[in-house]
Order: structure tokens, then C-alpha cells, then sequence
């Protein structure tokens, strides 16, 4: 066959500014935008906290997406983020946030497939059992691995469609809310026993719990700097697909909420399992439950498809860099990382159909990395930009130092505020990374890795 045709382990460079904004989009707007204002509302009581947290983390997914455009363009290979970190830190420190980050996406990936087999369940309720569930999750992630398996043009132009699709159907919504949703008493109006004053410590604590789900919210806003080895002008392309994709991100976010706000009184928002639905009843006049079930049908599968193919980038270019097994390297004629991609589908499988608890524990461990991954670049773009000031950087992030250090600061006090809130899978998820260096010296010494 054609697509297994080896190809040296080079990707193609037949991605743009298309895919690159798709991939940025896609990879961030899922479902938890319906449902976080609604766990803001309880966290905060206010409309105006609320606000200013979308902001604050707007701020910081703009400035964050900014300085990853400067390494990804100065760096233009597969891995994104290990490519960095070993650059800065050494193969060690790369391995550790390659490991990481590949577990991360693998996590993500069976969570998503999971996600997507409950919405079904739920539209049906004959395909609710344990059993439905299951085999949906299992054949949706075999879909993507035969999809994928047919090449990158395959997976890039569904990312595309989906994204495109996902967009017009949350502006759709935000129209509809604005449009027909003014008349009734809504989040703006006078104060309600909701947005009563709440004391210091409880707003401190409201404001941590809120800071942690918007920045979930908005993970993915770096989605292009996984490909930008595959880019046909990365110079060009990744800085424009990545600030206007994170651009659109804050732009639909910030309508969404505010969509709610106008249609639903504070009280209403922060008593909903799922604050979109209620504002989609209040505009259509019920079936609202069903209309964010569609859209998060669509919203869905766009994320898990940038997942997937996310992951299988972050294995290949590990194995390519001498640090993980030179089968991994592997690409057939079509793009396709094929053994990274079989490898990464076989632990999101393998993750799906562990017992629910232990699922369930890995789920909250592999979460607390998002973040961790995000200072290792952060860090990264401080020591290279004083290591190696005369290299060629086509883009240069502005208001450096002042913008790295707001971002460093903002990661740190959400890993602090994790710390200090979820202990325990705080402490698995430190384990968990700082066993990847024994794990990699250990194979280092039996010289299992592949040479360069």
C-alpha cells in the first residue's frame, strides 16, 4: 500500500494559516464554556468578578500564545513544547515535559471519547448503558485512528470543517440570546440575594476555584505550535493562525458569557448543572438541554481530533530525538506518524477501559499538568531569550520581561491554588513527572533510545 511508504521520518509541509487557526480554535472551544459561567456564578457571586476573571485569563492566554509564536517560528519542529524545554534545559528536562505532555494528551483523548459516548447516551437513551457507552467511546476512537491513518490532509481538513462548523453554531447561539433573550429580569439588573457581598476569604477562594476553571476553559490556545514543522511558511503563517485564533477564542467567550448574563438573572446562572442550556430555554422557549447537546456534538470531536493528532506528533518527534524507541519515528506517505499514532490511541484505549475509579484518578492527576507544561514554555522563552539574544527570531513576542513574568506568575499561583485545594492528586501528578527522569536515565543506560 501507498500510505505505508516510509518517508524517513520527515512530516510534510503541506499545512497553513487555515489549518493553523482551525487547530488553535478547535483545540480550545469544547463544551466546559457552557457550562463554567454557571460554576463562576457560585465561586464568585458577581457578574463584574466574573468578568474580570474572562479578562484576567484572556490577558494570559494572549501573552501566553504570543511568546509560544516566538519559539515555535524560532523552533519549527514537531513536539512543541519537549523541543523547547531540551533546548533550554537539556534532553533530561525535554524528555520529562515531552513524557508529560504526551500523557496529558493521551488522558485528554480518552476522556473526550468518553465525553462524546455520554452525549449520545444522553440525545438516546437506549445507547445510556455502560455497555453503549463503551463501545461508542471505543469506536470513536478507532474512527480517528483510521482517519488519521489516511493521512494528515485527512485530518487537517476535518479540523477545519468541524471548527468551522462549531464557530457558527455558538454565534448562532450568542445571536439568538441577544436577539430574542433582552426582555425577561437577567444577570445585569439590580443586585440579587445571588451577588450578595460574600466575605474576603470566601471571595479569595471563589476567585482561585474561578481562576482554575477559566484556565482549563481556554487550554488549547497553543494548539498550531505542534505542527509548525508542517507549515509551509511557519514565519508567516503560525503568529498570524495563533494570535487571531486566540483572538476569536476570547471574542466568543467573552459573548457566550455575556449572552448568558443578558438572558438569565445571576441567581438562575449559578443554579444550573449547565448555564448555556437554561439561557438556550429562556430563548427558544424549552428544549435548550437538547440544543447544547447538538452543539457540544459538534464542539467535541474538533477538540479530540487536534487532540489526537497532537499526541502522535509529541511521541514521533521524542523518538526522533533520540529519546524514545526509533519505531516511533516512523511516517508513511501520507504524513502520518503511524507507530507515535498507534502507540498514543492504544493508551487513550487502554485508559477508556480502565475501572471507573482508577479512570476517574488519572483524569484529576493528568489535569494538574496543563499547566506545569505551560511554565516549562514560559520558562523556556526567559532562559533562551538570555542564553541565545542573536538568535534568528523572525517574530519577537513584545513587552518582554513584563509579559513572561505576569504569565510565570499567573502559572504559579495556579499550581499553588491546586496545591493547596487538591492535594493529593496534586502530589501523584508531581510524582508521576519527576519519575520520568529515573525512567529516562533508565533506558538511556540500556540503550534503548534511538540515535539522532
Amino acid at each position: 500500500m501507498s500510505s505505508t511508504k516510509q518517508h524517513d521520518g520527515n512530516l510534510l509541509k503541506i499545512l497553513g494559516y487555515g489549518f493553523g487557526l482551525a487547530v488553535v480554535f478547535g483545540s480550545t472551544v469544547g463544551s466546559g464554556i457552557l457550562r463554567a459561567p454557571g460554576t463562576l456564578a457560585v465561586s464568585l457571586g458577581s457578574v463584574w468578578w466574573s468578568l474580570a476573571v474572562w479578562v484576567l485569563i484572556s490577558v494570559y492566554a494572549l501573552l501566553g500564545t504570543m511568546l509560544m509564536c516566538e519559539l515555535g517560528v524560532m523552533m519549527p519542529k514537531a513536539g512543541a513544547w519537549s523541543v523547547y524545554s531540551r533546548r533550554a534545559f537539556g534532553d533530561s528536562t525535554g524528555f520529562a515535559i515531552g513524557w508529560t505532555n504526551w500523557m496529558l494528551l493521551a488522558g485528554t483523548g480518552s476522556s473526550l471519547a468518553a465525553f462524546i459516548a455520554t452525549l449520545v447516551g444522553e440525545l438516546d437513551p437506549a445507547l445510556a448503558g455502560e455497555g453503549a457507552r463503551t463501545g461508542i467511546a471505543v469506536s470513536t476512537l478507532v474512527f480517528f485512528t483510521v482517519l488519521h491513518w489516511t493521512g494528515t490532509r485527512s485530518g487537517s481538513m476535518v479540523q477545519i470543517v468541524t471548527s468551522v462548523i462549531k464557530a457558527a453554531a455558538f454565534m448562532i447561539l450568542v445571536a439568538a440570546c441577544f436577539i430574542m433573550g433582552s426582555d425577561g429580569p437577567n444577570a445585569f439588573d439590580a443586585p440579587t440575594a445571588a451577588a450578595a457581598p460574600v466575605e474576603t476569604v470566601a471571595l479569595v477562594l471563589g476567585f482561585v476555584t474561578a481562576l482554575q476553571i477559566v484556565i482549563f476553559a481556554f487550554d488549547g490556545w497553543y494548539g498550531a505550535i505542534y505542527f509548525a514543522e508542517e507549515d509551509t511558511d511557519p514565519a508567516k503563517n503560525m503568529p498570524r493562525s495563533m494570535i487571531n485564533g486566540t483572538w476569536g477564542i476570547i471574542a466568543i467567550y467573552l459573548l457566550i458569557v455575556l449572552a448568558i448574563f443578558w438572558v438569565l438573572p445571576l441567581e438562575k446562572v449559578a443554579s444550573s448543572a449547565v448555564a448555556a442550556a437554561d439561557a438556550a430555554d429562556a430563548v427558544f422557549g424549552g428544549g435548550g438541554g437538547t440544543v447544547i447537546l447538538l452543539i457540544s456534538l459538534i464542539a467535541v470531536p474538533s477538540v479530540l481530533n487536534a487532540t489526537l493528532l497532537q499526541m502522535m506528533r509529541v511521541l514521533f518527534s521524542l523518538s526522533r530525538d533520540g529519546m524514545f524507541f526509533p519505531l516511533a519515528r516512523k511516517v508513511n506517505s501520507v504524513g502520518t506518524p503511524w507507530v507515535a499514532m498507534l502507540i498514543g490511541n492504544g493508551a487513550a484505549l487502554g485508559m477508556l477501559l480502565m475501572q471507573q475509579a482508577a479512570f476517574d484518578k488519572l483524569a484529576a492527576v493528568t489535569s494538574y499538568f496543563m499547566v506545569t507544561i505551560y511554565l516549562s514554555g514560559f520558562l523556556a522563552f526567559w532562559c533562551l531569550r538570555r542564553a541565545e539574544p542573536d538568535a534568528v527570531r523572525t517574530y519577537r513576542a513584545p513587552w518582554h520581561p513584563w509579559s513572561t513574568l505576569f504569565v510565570i506568575v499567573v502559572s504559579l499561583a495556579f499550581l499553588i491554588a491546586a496545591l493547596y485545594s487538591d492535594t493529593e492528586n496534586v502530589s501523584w501528578a508531581l510524582a508521576l513527572l519527576f519519575m520520568s527522569y529515573p525512567v529516562y536515565y533508565g533506558l538511556k543506560a540500556l540503550g534503548r533510545f534511538g540515535g539522532r
